[in-house]
């Protein structure tokens, strides 16, 4: 098995839409397709200032290592997270 199996890019909702369990019911729909497809792992990275770290912290995410990119010239930090099995995404609150 390959060290993780997917990644997840984004979940992006309009701010007047976080907070209400959207986000929660996505990544649950997204992990019970990926586990019924034999994935067991993922990663998602997020730039390191964005407030959606707590978000995949919560769903129990772990974090693994952060790099610098450049995005337009900009050099930006970004951290790795990673659920070794994604059923904790969906047994997650």
């Amino acid at each position: 098995m390959r060290e993780n199996d997917c990644e997840l890019h984004t979940i992006c909702l309009v701010e007047d839409y976080q907070g209400k369990q959207i986000g929660s019911k996505l990544i649950k729909k997204l992990t019970e397709a990926l586990d019924k497809q034999n994935y067991h792992k993922m990663i998602v990275q997020v730039l390191t200032g964005n407030a959606a770290k707590k978000f995949y912290e919560k769903t129990g995410a772990k974090y693994l290592d952060s790099s610098r990119i450049s995005i337009l010239g900009k050099v930006l930090e970004k951290s790795v997270y990673s659920w070794e099995n994604i059923k904790q995404i969906m047994n997650s609150k």
